[in-house]
C-alpha cells in the first residue's frame, strides 16, 4: 500500500480540524488491506456467499426490490443505471464510499488511498481492493485511472461534483448527493439507503442502520455514568499548527459522544467557524472529561505547548484529574502507557458508521478510566 504524506489535505471541503487529522498523524499511518476472498456464486445470477457478503468482483444476493433501469439523480445531473452493477468504484477522497460498501459486504474495484487509514473499513471488506489511487490535494478524481478499472457504477458521497460530474458520468453512472448541502453535510443513513437501492440491497442497508443504532443503545446502557456529562476532544499539533477543537457543535466527534450518552458541551458552539484554540482560549476546553490527542513530535513539546500552561492547569477537568492524553504515533496511539493499533484521529474526524463505532469502542475504556480517577 502507498504511504500518505504528512501534511496533505484530502478534499476541497474539509474543516481545519479534519484537515489536520488527515494531513497530520492520520496521514502518516499506512495500513495493510485484508487478504482477498474467493468463492461463491457469480453476481450475474444474484449469487453471494452464505454469510451474506460477496467475494471479490461479486455482490451479495439481490433482494429483488429494485427495478432497472434506475434513474440516479444528483445535484449536478442525472445518469441511468441500466442493470444491477457488479464493479463499483468508490472515489470520495475521504474513503467514505468504501466504508458504506463494507457495511453491505462489498469490495470496491477502486478506491482512494485514504481507505488505508481506516482499519474498520478494511476489516469489513470481504476482499482486497484491486486498485488504490492517490488522494489528490484538491480532491480531484483521476478519471483515466477510474475508467481503467471499468466500473459500472461510480459512488461518490461527501463531496461536491461541481466540475467533475461530466467527466465521471462519461465513465459510468454516478451515485452521489441530491444537493450541494447534502454533499457537504453528509448523512450516512441517507447515503446507505440510496446505495442499497442502487444495488438492490435495501433491506441489507436497513439492517445495517438498525444494527448501528442498537450497538450504541447497548453502549449507553452499559455506561450509565456517561449520561448528562460533557466532553471535549481536541488535538495538539506542532507549534505551527496549534491546538484544534474537534468536538465542535454538529461535528462527527461530538456525535460520537452524544451517541454514548454525553450531553452537548455549551462551549463547543464558539469553535464551529474557527476551531483554532488560541492560548487565551484554553479555558474554553473545559468539560467533565477532556480528551487530548498529542500529535506533536514528543511529550516534552506537548507539555510545553499545552499542559504546562497556567490556564490549562486551572481547567476543572485538569483539577479533577479527568484529562485523557492520547499520544499518537505512526501505528496508532498510546494511552496510560499501553499501545493501541488504529487511526483514532481519522475515525473521530472522518469516520462513517463503521469508523464511529470503532472510535467509540476505543473511547469507552479511555473514558471509564479517566472518569474513575
Amino acid at each position: 500500500m502507498t504511504a500518505i504524506p504528512r501534511h496533505r489535505p484530502v478534499g476541497p471541503h474539509i474543516s481545519r480540524a479534519a484537515f489536520l487529522a488527515a494531513g497530520g498523524l492520520a496521514g502518516m499511518l499506512t495500513l495493510v488491506a485484508c487478504s482477498g476472498v474467493s468463492g461463491g456464486e457469480s453476481a450475474s445470477d444474484g449469487g453471494g456467499r452464505s454469510d451474506g457478503t460477496a467475494a471479490e468482483g461479486e455482490l451479495p444476493a439481490a433482494e429483488g426490490a429494485t427495478s432497472y433501469p434506475l434513474a440516479l439523480t444528483t445535484a449536478w445531473g442525472e445518469t441511468e443505471l441500466p442493470e444491477r452493477p457488479v464493479r463499483i468504484a468508490a472515489v470520495s477522497p475521504t474513503g467514505r464510499d468504501s466504508e458504506l460498501l463494507g457495511l453491505l459486504g462489498i469490495t470496491p474495484v477502486i478506491a482512494p488511498e485514504t481507505v488505508e487509514r481506516a482499519i474498520w473499513t478494511l476489516e469489513a471488506l470481504p476482499g482486497e481492493i484491486p486498485e488504490i489511487f492517490p488522494a489528490d490535494s484538491e480532491g480531484i478524481t483521476p478519471y483515466e485511472t477510474v475508467a481503467a478499472a471499468e466500473p459500472d457504477l461510480i459512488v461518490v458521497f461527501g463531496k461536491s461534483l461541481s466540475g467533475e460530474f461530466e467527466q465521471l458520468s462519461a465513465i459510468a453512472p454516478v451515485l452521489a448527493a441530491s444537493s450541494d448541502d447534502a454533499a457537504l453535510e453528509a448523512d450516512w443513513h441517507t447515503e446507505l439507503a440510496a446505495l442499497g437501492e442502487a444495488l438492490d440491497l435495501s433491506s441489507a442497508a436497513e439492517r445495517a442502520i438498525a444494527e448501528h443504532g442498537s450497538w450504541f443503545e447497548t453502549a449507553r446502557e452499559e455506561n450509565p455514568g456517561f449520561e448528562g456529562l460533557t466532553a471535549t476532544y481536541a488535538v495538539q499539533y506542532a507549534e505551527e499548527w496549534g491546538l484544534a477543537y474537534f468536538s465542535t457543535t454538529g461535528s462527527d466527534a461530538e456525535q460520537i459522544f452524544l451517541d454514548l450518552g454525553f450531553s452537548p458541551n455549551p462551549l463547543a458552539e464558539q469553535f464551529v467557524d474557527d476551531d483554532l484554540v488560541s492560548a487565551e482560549l484554553i479555558s474554553q476546553l473545559d468539560a467533565d472529561v477532556l480528551v487530548i490527542a498529542n500529535n506533536t513530535e514528543d511529550e516534552t513539546e506537548f507539555e510545553r505547548l499545552l499542559t504546562d500552561q497556567e490556564l490549562f492547569g486551572k481547567l476543572q477537568a485538569a483539577r479533577d484529574g479527568h484529562v485523557a492524553v492520547l499520544h499518537m504515533s505512526d501505528d496508532g496511539y498510546r494511552f496510560d502507557g499501553e499501545e493501541h493499533t488504529g487511526n483514532l484521529a481519522w475515525a473521530l474526524a472522518q469516520g462513517g458508521p463503521l469508523g464511529k463505532q470503532w472510535a467509540a469502542e476505543q473511547l469507552i475504556p479511555i473514558l471509564r478510566t479517566t472518569l474513575a480517577r
